[in-house]
């Protein structure tokens, strides 16, 4: 459970729309994943495509520059960023009558009926993960599918945006997505002049920039 007081820490979770992200998206303000994405620059004089929001809708027309050996990841406290991971909403259904273990102290666990609603909202790390239920958040951990009927969660869509400074006080949206491809054993492949975050990987919780030169 230790390693999951940042999240727990960061886990406002509020509902936000945009022109790409309407409703049935959720904003959460981190990565999620036990050791979430990021990344590093191993050159001089790399600019990244960026937006002035985190929405798809909009054009790259950002150029930010990055200075070398620069790790921008959750654990570098170091260097400011802001995180963003934007979820789909996936609807799950109780197979059974139950009852959901409440975590939060002093509250009451639920009794939740059969064919009754349950929203998937976001993964944190750990199999830990986000559920709505008559409109309140709560965390949730593996043993609740046990409960529901099948649902292909690995297969929800989510993006993944960092807001960072481009300098000249200019602030810009990456998607992760945008520096990566990817290849059918999940492997990547970062655009030119970056890098893995493990480069600035010290130990769970401690990333720095990258010491050299």
């Amino acid at each position: 459970m230790k390693k999951l007081i940042w999240f727990l820490a960061l886990a406002v979770l509020p509902t936000f729309a945009s022109a790409a992200y309407d409703d049935s998206w959720y904003k959460a303000d981190f990565w999620s994943g036990e050791y979430p994405n990021g990344f590093a620059v191993v050159a001089d004089d790399v600019s990244l495509p960026a937006r002035t929001a985190p929405d798809k809708d909009l054009a790259a027309t950002l150029s930010c520059a990055l200075p070398k050996n620069a790790v921008y990841h959750h654990w570098n406290a170091s260097r400011p960023a802001e995180f963003v991971t934007y979820s789909k909403i996936t609807p799950m259904y109780a197979k059974e009558d139950f009852v959901f273990d409440v975590l939060d102290d002093g509250a009451e666990d639920l009794s939740i009926t059969k064919g009754q609603l349950i929203e998937h909202l976001v993964y944190g790390a750990e199999g830990m993960f986000f559920v709505r239920i008559d409109g309140k958040t709560y965390e949730a951990y593996q043993d609740l599918y046990d409960h529901l009927e099948p649902v292909d969660v690995e297969s929800i869509a989510y993006d993944q945006w960092v807001k960072i400074s481009c300098g000249n006080k200019v602030e810009g949206w990456i998607l992760y997505a945008d520096l990566v491809s990817t290849d059918e054993e999940g492997n990547e492949t970062y655009l030119p002049g970056l890098d893995s975050w493990y480069l600035g990987f010290h130990e769970y919780g401690d990333v720095t920039d990258i010491q050299g030169e």
